[in-house]
């Protein structure tokens, strides 16, 4: 990302399938050119990719490279089941809304008063979506309480 908050691309790279070996060989490529360059990157965002997201974790310890999840692809996402469920779509733009402020929580215990409000306040299938595909796996990939102690200059999304 420049100073005027606009993306550019590094590289780029035609694969013949989308699978997890593809991608690393991707990864170990730009990996490679980074510690040639004696530099590397401190976080990559993606959307929820899984043979992208297995790749990041193959190439790149946690420990070097912090994996991000886009808000905008999640927020969409669950709007999406929110639709389905509630046939509303004021109140699933709510909902979605709640959600990206549990994102937001900037410390565990912001997170879990904000986890028990939406509990408390919105249909229990609802959460449970959000639970079971975001938070119990990708909370640290999401939430800033475990992402912004790391280096990534407060981006939330891959779309800009």
């Amino acid at each position: 990302m420049t100073c005027t908050n606009m993306s550019f691309n590094i590289g780029f790279a035609f694969m013949s399938k989308e699978n997890t070996q593809s991608y690393a060989w991707v990864l170990g490529s730009l990996r490679n050119i980074y510690e040639e360059l004696g530099v590397m990157s401190t976080a990559i965002m993606t959307d929820r990719e899984l043979a992208l997201i297995n790749a990041i974790h193959e190439v790149f310890s946690e420990d070097e490279v912090q994996h991000l999840l886009c808000w905008v692809h999640i927020t969409t996402n669950i709007r999406a089941h929110a639709i389905a469920i509630l046939k509303d779509d004021e109140l699933a733009k709510k909902f979605s809304g709640r959600c990206r402020g549990l994102f937001m929580a900037t410390t565990e215990e912001g997170y879990e008063a904000k986890r028990r409000q939406i509990l408390t306040n919105w249909h229990s299938g609802l959460f449970k979506y959000v639970d079971q595909t975001w938070l119990t796996p990708y909370k640290r990939n999401i939430v800033r309480a475990w992402t912004d102690h790391r280096l990534h200059f407060f981006t939330r999304t891959t779309n800009r």
